[in-house]
């Protein structure tokens, strides 16, 4: 049998991802956790062109549908963590790989993620289109409205985890980690790497201000999703702020963020912890 040409697969995977119609029923669905990861490997080949001779338009052109299908999912839906996870992935890669000296410690590190990628048997090139690197940085500024909306109520999205890894806890019964986590991880690494671009993270920054209070006019200072969190969860939390903050483009403008983070610590066990790894920002 002939293989399909890589721009009819893409054209079929762009639909599954859009929700287009079935041409059966004339219904549109959204995807399930089940249909996503069932369509990774064929997500993987289409992402392994991008950057090649041949078909890195195709590539190029599935990155930018899975990032859009990526911010359309709502923050509790079934394939978000999924989502997270694969998208996550790809932008380590692209900032680690291409923005580290070569022997940085970070930039092994996003091989290492994609090497141990079950389903990735390509390479994926980091010179891509600057609309691709604005889908990035979109969903990028998308996480804290994420991590708002799920709260403390869905912790188990939270750790960027590799399909291998899913597989082994899946097969031990292992309990699921939470959306919030990965989220909180994909950021610490990001924020590592000093490669995101600046007004991304001013922008990221800004808007988990009310993640860990607000003011309201008559009712005063109120706690943010970040004050039901458990404790080891906290912490992971505090990392990413103390990680953000090292950046001298974002600790200039933070004073408000950093206003509602020291207001959520009042009282906590936590503040402690704050106070060593926030010691001379």
């Amino acid at each position: 049998m002939a293989a399909l040409p890589l721009d009819r697969v893409s054209e079929y995977v762009s639909g599954l991802l859009a929700g287009e119609a079935n041409a059966a029923d004339g219904l549109s669905r959204p995807l399930t956790l089940a249909a996503y990861s069932a369509l990774s490997p064929t997500l993987w080949s289409l992402v392994n062109n991008v950057g090649g001779s041949s078909g890195g338009s195709v590539g190029e052109e599935t990155v930018k549908v899975v990032v859009d299908h990526a911010m359309r999912i709502g923050s509790t839906g079934a394939s978000k963590r999924a989502t997270v996870e694969f998208v996550g992935r790809l932008v380590l890669v692209r900032y680690l790989s291409s923005s580290l000296p070569s022997g940085h410690p970070m930039r092994w590190f996003s091989r290492f993620q994609l090497r141990t990628e079950r389903e990735y048997t390509g390479s994926f090139r980091s010179n891509l289109t600057k609309e691709v690197e604005d889908k990035f940085e979109e969903w990028v500024k998308h996480l804290p409205k994420t991590s708002w909306e799920l709260g403390a109520s869905n912790l188990e999205a939270t750790e960027v985890r590799t399909s291998s890894q899913l597989h082994e806890e899946r097969k031990r019964h292992l309990p699921e980690k939470p959306v919030t986590q990965v989220i909180a991880r994909f950021l610490l690494r990001l924020f590592q790497s000093k490669a995101c671009r600046s007004e991304t993270k001013k922008l990221v920054c800004t808007r988990f201000t009310p993640y860990f209070s607000v003011t309201h006019p008559t009712r005063g200072t109120l706690p943010g999703p970040f004050f039901k969190l458990p404790t080891g969860h906290r912490r992971l939390m505090l990392d990413v702020v103390a990680t953000m903050l090292c950046d001298q483009d974002v600790r200039a403008c933070a004073d408000v963020f950093l206003t509602a983070v020291e207001r959520s610590l009042m009282g906590q066990d936590e503040k402690g912890y704050w106070d060593q790894i926030s010691r001379g920002l």
